[in-house]
């Protein structure tokens, strides 16, 4: 049986299933965890603690895989390490669905991350739109290293200041610009989100359900926002 059809039959309540498919993706789910281990040594979680953490990943994981979408069930492992990570970690808040940034990810700065902003409202056509893009930047940002996801949660998530997050690391200020550039940046020159501007054509329209007033966050010229 397939870990799709394990996943699937976990979502319908399943337990025996959504232990099979806990052992079946436990190697990769180590070392995606592996990851956030440098950050222990800020908190007091222990990387031992982060490892315990792994069987809620894959709950996580099933309540948000989607047959309909054709994507493989390990494809959703990485954003749901970074939330239940982030969150052991104490840098994120909890029940956080998506994310998006109002930072251009294009020269012409037809396209941000705050056009994933979702609207129950809209028509059906840019509720696919969004599903897509909602997809694609959960991807984006799961590629992040986990130093420049640290800054990106630490301060629009909990709204903390570059001070105050650096303090909390022991970090220099200068470190954690650093970081936060970088993670726009990288975004910024995101093959995915580059084809996703030209596979909706983002230079000859605006999408209906980006409310500016909607946005909780704002940075300067930058902004992540949490739905």
């Amino acid at each position: 049986m397939t870990n799709e059809e394990l996943a699937t039959m976990a979502a319908q309540g399943d337990i025996e299933s959504l232990n099979k498919l806990y052992l079946a993706v436990r190697p990769l789910l180590y070392k995606l965890i592996q990851h956030y281990f440098p950050l222990c040594k800020k908190s007091l979680v222990e990387p031992y603690d982060l490892l315990q953490c792994g069987y809620f990943v894959v709950l996580e994981a099933v309540k948000y895989f989607t047959p309909e979408k054709g994507l493989k069930f390990t494809s959703y492992l990485g954003y749901c390490v970074q939330n239940v990570c982030l969150e052991e970690l104490g840098f994120r808040k909890k029940q956080v669905e998506t994310i998006s940034l109002e930072t251009p990810l294009s020269d012409d700065e037809s396209l941000t991350l705050g056009d994933t902003i979702e609207d129950p409202t809209a028509d059906t056509y840019s509720y696919c739109e969004l599903n897509d893009m909602q997809i694609i930047v959960r991807q984006e940002i799961e590629r992040l290293p986990p130093r420049e996801q640290c800054v990106i949660y630490g301060i629009f998530y909990y709204e903390k200041t570059i001070e105050t997050l650096a303090q909390e690391l022991g970090w220099e200020r200068g470190s954690v610009i650093s970081a936060r550039d970088a993670a726009f940046n990288q975004l910024r020159r995101s093959k995915a989100i580059r084809e996703l501007r030209k596979a909706y054509n983002w230079n000859n329209k605006q999408p209906s359900y980006l409310d500016p007033e909607k946005l909780i966050v704002l940075l300067g010229d930058s902004g992540l926002e949490p739905i």
